[in-house]
């Protein structure tokens, strides 16, 4: 009975904790990573990466959260998940980062970053010009132990009800906050390197050192997070101020990257 009088609560928070989800330092930087991936050629998938990439992570929150409700909450999590989790978003976010740092070093002087379709020996099936890939990325994403400890949470308010759509409908709520965060912040770094892109050469290499350092920096805290325990008590305190420092440096090189370009075009 308590359950259903305060299901509106609960569907707020399940919303509120899937944008706060969402601003995971994680998923912005390889948001950006794809987004700068596929800015050149492919500027319609770059504006949806983010989108993508947490209705991926999202369709695993809804899985388990109906599944675990549906077992009465007696599914627990595996102590591995944690370690896979943590190796999934080093590996891709050191991968992002690198893919787009090796674009901007051999994309020849006077030209844009252009970042589809070079191969290398490092990379020669790495490709994330699918929408497929990036779904893909963020599935594997959700196997972190945080992400599926909300999904059990769920789970575990929804058996005080007698409705068997509500751990569906609070996974789906909190895939719908999720969403709304990486979308926005997906669609606003495709329009800051699309505009740094127009603008000159050199703004786009900017932008493509910015992106490139941000997923290796993410992916360094993820490292420090995983090795170093009491590292990691502290920064889950602060883990939404880091998000929001990924947003900033972010933008930071953008304007970056226009006043360098606004200079190099007086200078001509």
């Amino acid at each position: 009975m308590v359950v259903e009088t305060g299901l509106g609560w609960l569907a707020l928070l399940a919303y509120t904790l899937g944008m706060k989800h969402g601003m995971d330092a994680d998923h912005l930087a390889t948001i950006d990573g794809f987004v700068r991936a596929n800015a050149s050629l492919r500027p319609r998938l770059a504006r949806y990466s983010g989108l993508l990439f947490s209705f991926g992570h999202g369709l695993v929150v809804i899985t388990v959260a109906t599944s675990a409700a549906l077992m009465s909450g007696s599914w627990k999590l595996p102590t591995w998940l944690e370690d896979i989790g943590a190796l999934v978003s080093i590996v891709f976010l050191l991968l992002l980062g690198a893919y787009n740092l090796y674009a901007v070093i051999h994309t020849e002087a006077g030209t844009v970053v252009k970042t589809i379709g070079f191969r290398s020996k490092l990379f020669p099936s790495f490709k994330v010009g699918s929408p497929w890939v990036i779904m893909g990325v963020g599935v594997l994403f959700a196997l972190s132990f945080d992400t599926l400890s909300q999904a059990l949470l769920f789970s575990i308010v929804a058996t005080g009800s007698k409705n068997a759509g509500v751990p569906l409908m609070l996974g789906f709520l909190f895939m719908m906050g999720m969403m709304t965060t990486d979308a926005l912040n997906g669609v606003w770094t495709a329009w800051l390197i699309r505009r740094a892109d127009r603008t000159a050469d050199i703004a786009s290499r900017i932008m493509g050192v910015v992106v490139a350092l941000l997923s290796i920096g993410v992916a360094m805290f993820g490292i420090c997070k995983y090795l170093l325990p009491e590292f990691a008590k502290r920064s889950d305190a602060f883990g939404l101020w880091v998000g929001a420092g990924v947003l900033t440096f972010t933008l930071m090189g953008y304007f970056l990257a226009m006043k360098v370009s606004g200079q190099q075009s007086l200078r001509k």
